[in-house]
């Protein structure tokens, strides 16, 4: 039930944005966004690579930012799925004020691309803790942010 997880974390101060997976529930995820904003959470809905982006369109008035998954949910080190740049410069071209995030796949050879479609969040999992130093490679990928923001 997403509003019980959702009312889990309801006293934690850190929290600050809630994703919530459109696959999740679709009959219900704006009732679930609505709810979880009552909690003064920015919301957000993440879209499946197989989920039409024209879904978000009815949502676009309700939430504060949208992720599109590069991969196919799961387990780390899928495939990362080249059809997300034309999901995210669609999406951006309709709602050019909402944040775009994308996770899964997410590293120093993507983030280029994505930023160029629109992205302006990424989900980097495995480009941090998948081989060598996590806080080096934070850095490499602050600095190739760094760059494509100038």
């Amino acid at each position: 039930d997403p509003l019980a997880e959702a009312r889990r974390w309801e006293h934690i101060p850190q929290v600050k944005r809630i994703l919530v997976h459109y696959e999740s529930d679709p009959e219900q995820v704006a009732d679930i966004l609505n709810h979880i904003r009552s909690y003064g959470w920015e919301v957000g809905v993440v879209l499946n690579i197989e989920t039409p982006i024209e879904v978000a369109d009815d949502l676009s008035e309700e939430i504060d930012a949208i992720q599109f998954m590069s991969v196919r949910p799961g387990k780390q080190n899928q495939p990362f799925l080249p059809e997300v740049y034309n999901r995210i410069r669609a999406f951006h071209a309709m709602h050019p004020a909402i944040p775009i995030s994308a996770d899964g796949g997410v590293n120093a050879d993507t983030i280029p691309k994505l930023f160029a479609a629109g992205a302006r969040r990424f989900g980097p999992g495995s480009a941090v803790f998948g081989g060598g130093e996590p806080a080096e490679n934070v850095r490499k990928l602050q600095g190739l942010l760094h760059t494509l923001t100038q």
